[in-house]
């Protein structure tokens, strides 16, 4: 149903929509917790600062744009500049890392990257090389109750320009 009659431009999202079935309040458990929310304890990033639910803007905090991965646009997650190490102190008992990973649309197809997920100084996990013009990659990754999680980007191809990274959807499992 439209308010005015008119079909035209009617356009609607519904980001992230969820039903909840629960009794009980967190009887279940958490259904992850973003670590775009959570403080970092470390955080460098090639070019300008790393920045929470956008994409890398390469000079100041918050000057990123909308964090889009081949035309999906992510509502949360971290975009950086490679080389960029980003780390977090986790809260207890987290089973699972997940993210959706890639060069940001807004570099075209320029930009490279190679992704790497790091638990107490154990790397989990290293992706290809990943560029603007390929594809992004899903990681789900168990978890033995890390203590510290850190997310690397490493440059891909030599050349640093263009190379913005995105860690869309990052989130952990706990209990």
């Amino acid at each position: 149903v439209t308010g005015d009659g008119d079909l035209s431009f009617d356009h609607a999202d519904w980001a992230m929509a969820r039903v909840s079935c629960s009794s009980t309040a967190r009887s279940t458990p958490d259904a992850g917790r973003y670590l775009s929310d959570l403080p970092w304890t470390s955080m460098v990033s090639g070019w300008g600062p790393a920045e929470r639910d956008r994409s890398n803007g390469e000079s100041l905090t918050g000057d990123g744009r909308s964090m889009v991965l081949r035309g999906d646009l992510f509502p949360k997650g971290i975009g950086v500049h490679a080389p960029a190490d980003v780390r977090f102190a986790l809260p207890a008992g987290c089973s699972q890392f997940q993210a959706e990973i890639g060069v940001d649309d807004e570099t075209g197809a320029r930009g490279s990257a190679v992704f790497e997920v790091w638990a107490d100084g154990v790397r989990l996990y290293t992706s290809p090389m990943l560029t603007g013009a390929g594809d992004t990659r899903s990681v789900d990754l168990p978890l033995s109750g890390p203590a510290n999680l850190w997310l690397v980007v490493t440059d891909g191809d030599g050349d640093v320009s263009h190379d913005h990274a995105d860690w869309a959807m990052a989130r952990v499992i706990c209990p």
